[in-house]
């Protein structure tokens, strides 16, 4: 089915692939390896968005980049993205007849994809509009527009990021229901060794760009102890330096110090939230009624299913919406009575923000996305040139990304892009970080790592980090846990 020979695909100081010969056959395949690996630079090859700089690339018998093959072939995959691409002003259903307009010119393929949908549970929500979707429900979608016109190949790009537990089981049954039907050859990315082992006939592994092992699934339990010998851990730079310089910034007047003076009033209150979106002559109830009392220096994550309001609840916190009924109290302020104007200050100078799709800047590199925000401030926080830079350089060192400082986002893997914007919103000192599943991307020592930043500076500094996800190894960092259904609070612990 896929054919690669002698690929090599080289962005400078030995990042990228290099003569990776591979011969993918019918069946699962799970591709690991650490972020930077290669993964996603293996997937844009193999889709045709990127070309490689020497070997030639076979689909289905025919060289990709010879004749009408690159077109043709745009028929034969289906693909997965890491990110969201869909049109949100459409309903669920009109996303997929576009897509199966747009590639096969019949909006018919819809009606094929009814034992999917049944499958993921999502018959009863497809008629809504996708800007009403939790995270989950948007990812659910790009699996089922993968699958129109059943695809002789598939190719998801960590397809679990944004699942929750049930949506994860329903994806796994999909899966294995697909491959079976069909006999496709399916590739997915993923950084859980447990998935491959559950899913996958055979394994290959990435590492700095170079294929280190192709083959049949090791005996269960045997794949984990190879792996790691091949992907060797080292500690990370940031917690060799066990007492790290505290600096408190308050450019907006709020001063994190008097939280450990003793003053006890909330950070944030949020009280009676509620939370409705139109949706023709129906309602969708986000939040029906949410109270949150936050407090200087908590930690803690809100975990629910998908759907259950977390995302709604983070875009309140952070002044990104509004409540359609009760308030929110960000530092003694009613968030609802404030301008436009103080809003956009709240949001530059008070919180940091971490999104599931990262929102970076395309244009810019690495370096002056995590600088914008300080220059987006007044007078720059008060900073000198050399006093951001030093700032910007520290940071991204601390999240493992100094060799690419000068790489734009499209030459970065999906969580090189996560890491980039985990130290965009830890830039400007902010007393809140609003975390939208912070470690979904990210392979597990990686996220490991980019916790134990946030747990220091939350210690250290005394920034109140809030943080959804649905990763239950997320959940020992935290010193409270929120738990959401159908928009509301049903447990604190």
């Amino acid at each position: 089915m896929i054919l690669l020979e002698n690929i090599t695909k080289d962005y400078g100081n030995h990042k990228g692939i290099f003569d990776v010969n591979l011969a993918f056959s019918p069946g699962i395949t799970g591709i690991l390896g650490e972020n930077g690996a290669g993964k996603s630079t293996l997937f844009k090859l193999l889709l045709g968005l990127l070309k490689p700089d020497q070997g030639n690339i076979f689909i289905m018998g025919k060289n990709l980049w010879e004749g009408d093959t690159f077109i043709t072939s745009k028929r034969w995959i289906g693909y997965v993205p890491p990110e969201n691409y869909l049109v949100p002003s459409l309903t669920g259903r009109e996303n997929i007849e576009l897509m199966a307009y747009l590639r096969f010119q019949d909006k018919n393929q819809y009606h094929r994809l009814m034992p999917y949908i049944d499958i993921l549970e999502m018959k009863d929500v497809l008629d809504e509009p996708l800007s009403t979707y939790s995270s989950g429900m948007q990812k659910k979608l790009h699996i089922l527009v993968s699958l129109l016109g059943n695809p002789p190949i598939l190719i998801w790009d960590e397809p679990y990021n944004q699942l929750d537990i049930v949506a994860l089981m329903h994806m796994k049954e999909l899966l294995l229901a697909y491959a079976d039907e069909t006999k496709a050859t399916i590739l997915f990315s993923s950084h859980i060794i447990e998935m491959v082992e559950d899913l996958c006939s055979h394994v290959c592994i990435l590492h700095q760009g170079h294929v280190h092992f192709y083959g049949d699934l090791p005996p269960r339990g045997k794949l984990t102890p190879y792996y790691v010998d091949i992907i060797q851990k080292k500690e990370p730079a940031f917690l060799k330096n066990s007492s790290p310089k505290v600096e408190i910034l308050s450019p907006c007047g709020y001063d994190i110090t008097k939280e450990l003076k003793g003053d006890s009033m909330p950070l944030i209150e949020v009280k009676n939230a509620k939370k409705d979106y139109p949706l023709g002559k129906t309602t969708v109830h986000a939040l029906r009624g949410v109270n949150l009392t936050v407090e200087a220096g908590d930690f803690f994550s809100i975990v629910g299913p998908s759907g259950s309001g977390k995302t709604t609840l983070l875009n309140l916190i952070g002044c990104i919406d509004h409540p359609t009924e009760g308030e929110v109290i960000i530092d003694g302020q009613n968030v609802s009575q404030l301008s436009d104007k103080e809003l956009t200050n709240i949001r530059l100078y008070k919180v940091g923000f971490i999104f599931q799709t990262f929102n970076l800047i395309p244009v810019l590199n690495v370096r002056e996305n995590v600088e914008f925000p300080l220059l987006l401030m007044k007078d720059r926080a008060g900073l000198t040139r050399a006093e951001i830079n030093e700032r910007v350089e520290r940071l991204i060192e601390e999240v493992g990304l100094k060799d690419f400082i000068t790489h734009k986002p499209t030459e970065l893997s999906g969580g090189q892009r996560q890491r980039v914007a985990i130290a965009r919103a830890l830039v400007t000192k902010p007393a809140i970080v609003l975390a939208d599943e912070p470690t979904a991307n990210l392979d597990s020592e990686t996220g490991e790592s980019i916790l134990a930043i946030m747990r220091r500076l939350n210690e250290s500094e005394h920034i109140t980090f809030i943080f959804s996800t649905h990763n239950p190894d997320v959940l020992k960092y935290a010193k409270r846990i929120i738990r959401l259904k159908d928009g509301l609070v049903v447990s604190e612990e």
